[in-house]
């Protein structure tokens, strides 16, 4: 089975094993963050899953957010 075969439509385009991207690829809907009923609320993204912890990011770790146009990368402070 191939990404193709995939439901994703992201991922239809691509011709790689379904297994390989399981292990790196999430896919994620941005929502919205609870603002005690005020309007214009922020936009969230909740990360979870057993996967960070296995990808090194440990619970009270701290960790780097670097922000640019359409990307955004998650790194640990400290190399593990």
């Amino acid at each position: 089975m191939t990404v193709s075969d995939a439901v994703h439509p992201h991922a239809l385009s691509l011709k790689v094993p379904v297994s390989a991207v399981e292990k790196t690829a999430r896919y994620y809907t941005v929502g919205y963050a609870p603002h005690n009923g005020k309007p214009n609320l922020p936009s969230a993204i909740n990360l979870k899953g057993r996967w960070l912890e296995e990808s090194g990011f440990m619970t009270g770790m701290p960790i780097t957010v670097t922000v640019e146009r359409g990307r955004i990368v998650i790194e640990t402070e400290i190399n593990v």
